[in-house]
């Protein structure tokens, strides 16, 4: 094979090795539908953190594997669901111990209904993918499941405990009476 069929072929390969989310652009319906998830409901500290003034959760602002103001710092990483739960256990990001996987609901209340692509306001939450992100909550159903909530459209849904999703971590009292 000659070097410029190399290099067609190589870029070829190399297209279909991105993410479709990583070329999503996020989405608003600013005139037909009111915000979920205003910015004015959330305090974002200088520690990397939000509250969420409507229900008292801290939540980290960038998802795991992400750092800095606008987590333009690193990537989101993903896990399973059981490296998910020890991620939390172990984290002492914010100068707190605390941290844990949100339960579906909790998780849930970050959604941005008026946006896709991610359904989150990213103001507040920059940098999120519009991906799935592993809940607390295990699915009834499926003794090896579990609950995520989609941000690319905002659907929830249960998944193999096994399938590597992204993580977003809270603080504080658990809301919804999600875990048992």
């Amino acid at each position: 094979m000659n070097k410029n069929r190399l290099r067609m072929l190589s870029l070829l390969l190399g297209c279909f090795c991105i993410p479709a989310a990583a070329f999503a652009t996020q989405t608003c319906r600013t005139l037909d539908l009111h915000l979920s998830s205003p910015a004015e409901r959330f305090q974002v500290n200088t520690d990397g953190t939000v509250k969420d003034e409507l229900t008292g959760l801290v939540w980290k602002r960038c998802s795991e594997g992400q750092s800095g103001d606008s987590c333009e710092i690193g990537a989101a990483s993903t896990f399973s669901w059981g490296e998910a739960l020890a991620l939390a256990a172990a984290s002492g990001s914010g100068g707190s111990k605390g941290w844990r996987l949100p339960a579906v609901r909790e998780l849930g209340s970050l959604l941005e209904y008026q946006c896709t692509m991610p359904a989150i306001n990213m103001k507040v939450f920059p940098a999120t993918p519009a991906a799935n992100f592993w809940s607390a909550t295990p699915y009834a159903g499926y003794v090896n499941g579990a609950w995520n909530v989609n941000f690319n459209d905002g659907v929830h849904d249960n998944s193999s405990k096994n399938f590597r999703l992204y993580v977003r971590l809270v603080r504080g009292a658990v809301i919804g009476g999600d875990l048992k």
